[in-house]
């Protein structure tokens, strides 16, 4: 059986589905497309079926660890008087007065980042993003094609089969399947040359002719987010076994309506952190102002992370950032944030519902985790192959958020 699949994208779905597929021993041809490439954000997983279907991800790839630990609890810290301490919507024993707190707090965009809902698996999200994408380096099932760029797309059809044909920039090659993971604003300013233009929800393909989606109203019901990520390696040890998500708040200017904060965390044992924060439209169009966020950030963590138990007793590091190595700064205008939905952010062109499918590429790996791994049973069932079977309750999709 002569299996291709192709996966377009490098965000966080795209590389759990190409994952996922690689786990089945499907051969995937990975394009790494024009996704920002955003790393995970907090230390957690929202779900109880996310932390299931990492473990049996990992446990499929060959890399789960035997003393892998699942706990819940409370992993998110608020800076607050000079400390870290539990965020203050857990504070209340009473779900309705947590959420109360949660939604009053948080914009928008930070409640979609954090949850109600807490799960931790041996340590840092990232470290397990990392594990993952690790595992796909040189997997005999996994072609990485960098730096390839889609032309065109046309579907093929004769009497006994159905395949894609894409068009790259020098060569055409046919495929089973074709799963583009992007958010709509960067597939509308592709311009592909045959992309489909109706869609439909993977959930209900044999809707009528009438009930089709065009990618506008795709992107108007996925609203995305300015982000502004700095990923930073440090040449000390941080907060060694420090696994939590931290919630700092920015300086506020005057004038400025709301409190920015940014969610981060430290992970691979203290030598890498990463921090985000929202971008508001205005904000991502000027250079200038998106550069002051940035200082911003720094200037928060500069003055929070000061004390011996966070650098070290080192006297040539006389600022946290004095300790960084590396530093990776990441600006996206189109992050999409997974919303609570019944349904998967997932469409298909209706030619057949497992041939030209089109995930919205989502900012949360407890997500991305749920719906790749549907996805990947889609795929998996139409090469007649043995999916990944959930020994917890029938899989809700509502779960990733619990809010």
């Amino acid at each position: 059986m002569n299996q291709k699949t192709l996966v377009i994208g490098e965000g966080l779905s795209a590389v759990c589905l190409v994952a996922q597929l690689a786990a089945k021993k499907i051969q995937v041809s990975w394009v790494k497309g024009n996704s920002i490439g955003l790393e995970p954000v907090g230390s957690f997983l929202s779900s109880a079926v996310a932390v299931e279907s990492l473990l049996t991800l990992k446990k499929e790839l060959g890399i789960l660890e035997d003393d892998e630990n699942v706990e819940s609890g409370f992993f998110t810290k608020e800076y607050k008087n000079k400390s870290f301490k539990t965020a203050s919507w857990f504070k209340s024993t009473e779900v309705e007065e947590q959420e109360r707190v949660f939604k009053h707090t948080l914009s928008l965009f930070e409640q979609q980042l954090l949850s109600l809902n807490e799960f931790r698996v041996s340590g840092c999200l990232q470290d397990h993003f990392v594990s993952i994408k690790n595992a796909l380096i040189n997997h005999p099932f996994v072609e990485v094609n960098q730096g390839a760029e889609v032309r065109s797309i046309e579907v093929i059809k004769d009497a006994q089969n159905l395949k894609i044909k894409v068009g790259f920039t020098e060569k055409f090659v046919e495929y089973d399947q074709v799963v583009f993971c992007e958010s709509p604003s960067v597939t509308l300013s592709n311009k592909i040359i045959g992309f489909p233009h109706r869609f439909y929800p993977v959930n209900n393909v044999k809707n009528n002719a009438d009930s089709f989606l065009l990618m506008e109203e795709i992107s108007v019901q996925n609203p995305a987010f300015g982000v502004l990520q700095l990923s930073l390696d440090h040449s000390v040890q941080i907060a060694t076994g420090f696994g939590e998500c931290l919630v700092l708040e920015m300086h506020k200017d005057v004038g400025e309506p709301t409190e920015k904060r940014i969610i981060g965390g430290f992970y691979n044992d203290g030598y890498k952190s990463v921090w985000t924060v929202a971008l508001e439209p205005e904000v991502i169009e000027d250079t200038h102002l998106t550069t002051k966020r940035l200082k911003k950030l720094k200037q928060a963590l500069n003055r929070i992370f000061t004390h011996y138990e966070w650098i070290g007793e080192m006297a040539e590091k006389k600022s946290f950032t004095d300790t960084v190595a590396r530093e990776m700064i990441r600006v996206a205008d189109s992050a999409f944030v997974f919303k609570r939905s019944e349904e998967l952010p997932c469409y298909s062109s209706g030619e057949e519902s497992n041939k030209f499918l089109y995930l919205v590429e989502g900012f949360s790996l407890s997500d991305s985790l749920i719906y790749t791994q549907a996805i990947a049973n889609q795929i998996c069932e139409s090469y007649k192959l043995k999916g990944f079977v959930s020994q917890a309750k029938t899989m809700d999709i509502s779960e990733a958020h619990t809010f």
